[in-house]
């Protein structure tokens, strides 16, 4: 294995868990919108952490997808 598939290899389990942890997080806030009565700030938390992880599975999945570069 090259350096640059351990790396891959490495950063591919990363990607999995935060699609994990991004899937947890929307089950999550969907159980708290069910409820009678939501709790609003734990709402707006969970949603937060949902969308940080959202911004790192895209920052992660872009370093891996080659650009389409049109010149």
């Amino acid at each position: 294995m090259t350096r640059h598939d351990a790396s891959s290899h490495k950063s591919g389990g990363r990607l999995a868990a935060l699609v994990l942890r991004h899937a947890a997080l929307e089950a999550a806030v969907g159980s708290e919108q069910s409820r009678p009565v939501p709790d609003m700030a734990a709402l707006q938390a969970l949603k937060r952490k949902r969308l940080a992880v959202k911004e790192q599975i895209q920052r992660l999945g872009a370093a891996h997808v080659p650009q389409d570069r049109t010149d």
